[in-house]
């Protein structure tokens, strides 16, 4: 048994159409009957899986379901790929699945929901066991209205934001409120983990800014 891998890992079974399952895969050199065993963190069988291949290639599907299709919780789950032609078995090959389901950890502590002008430094948190550490596993928007349709990115973060040596919430950016148009305005702090969780916090605020318009001399 050769190159077993699964397709997603982490994956979060909670049928949100984002990484909802994952292929166990394998290859064997040639024809046979092959077992899939998986067990949870405690050593349990949750599924099983049998069949037989002329190709030499395994591919099952698991959505994170046991044998009475409940959703399996949290955890790192061991798979087990036995395989025989009925003269020779193959050595048992193994590999770990992570099911998550949690959405990461985040907050926002400034700007709170309300009125804001001038410049405001956006404080805010985020974190997560599977975190994703590219592009988009933070991202700070803003959108116009109370329920916006629209959002316009103005930071990504690569790290988690976690509180400083002082035990402070820190400014992950300072937003300059007076290049914006007065009234209803959502931002937005979005969090995504490598199983495709997404959390959002979203900060209702109103932006008015005093502003002295045409001035003039009449003569």
């Amino acid at each position: 048994i050769n190159n077993a891998s699964v397709s997603s890992n982490p994956f979060s079974p909670n049928d949100d159409t984002r990484k909802d399952n994952t292929t166990i895969s394998a290859a064997v050199t040639g024809q046979c009957d092959y077992t899939i065993v998986i067990k949870n963190p405690s050593n349990q069988t949750v599924k099983t899986f049998t069949g037989h291949t002329n190709a030499g290639d395994i591919s099952r599907i698991w959505d994170g379901k046991n044998e009475s299709l409940a959703i399996q919780p949290d955890g790192t789950y061991t798979y087990y790929i036995d395989a025989t032609d009925g003269i020779s078995t193959a050595a048992t090959v193994s590999g770990a699945i992570d099911i998550d389901n949690t959405l990461p950890a985040a907050s926002v502590t400034s700007p709170v929901a309300g009125n804001i002008s001038g410049v405001v430094p956006v404080k805010a948190l985020a974190n997560d066991a599977h975190w994703r550490g590219d592009w988009w596993s933070a991202v700070l928007y803003y959108g116009q209205g109370a329920s916006p349709t629209r959002w316009t990115g103005i930071g990504n973060y690569v790290n988690p934001i976690v509180l400083d040596s002082e035990g402070n919430v820190p400014t992950i950016y300072t937003w300059n409120t007076t290049t914006l148009a007065n009234g209803n305005y959502v931002l937005r702090w979005q969090i995504t983990d490598t199983a495709d969780n997404i959390r959002n916090v979203d900060v209702p605020v109103t932006i008015y800014n005093l502003a002295i318009n045409n001035a003039s001399v009449s003569s």
